[in-house]
């Protein structure tokens, strides 16, 4: 990125979703290994996690923490999503007042950032 440019690129953000899919979908198939008790849940879970970990390394490898961590924190709100939407847990209206305040503040670190190594 050059120059006053400070928008990432669809690449970029395609590299940070994957470890949020795969954060979302172990924490899923915990809470499903949880609720059912079949064994085949905590497995979907353990690999997810473990491949999440791996392409995370890859994110560190092309981007800074201070850029990369800020991103993961919209975990939070994938999760609190899957736990309405899939497992029909309530909405508590902290959690409704929280996730603009995430948004917001993952927003603000990521405005403040100069160039960003990796495209």
């Amino acid at each position: 990125m050059s120059g006053p440019e400070r928008v990432l690129p669809a690449r970029t953000w395609l590299l940070f979703l994957l470890p949020l899919g795969f954060l979302t979908l172990g924490q899923g198939a915990a809470k499903a290994g949880a609720v059912t008790g079949q064994g085949i849940w905590f497995v979907l879970s353990y690999v997810a996690l473990i491949l999440r970990g791996f392409i995370w390394i890859l994110v560190l490898r092309r981007f800074p923490l201070s850029l990369a961590y800020p991103v993961m924190s919209l975990g939070y709100l994938s999760v609190l999503a899957l736990s309405v939407l899939v497992f029909s847990e309530p909405l508590p209206r902290g959690a409704l007042a929280g996730i603009p305040l995430i948004l917001l503040g993952v927003g603000l670190i990521q405005s403040g950032r100069g160039e960003v190594r990796g495209d």
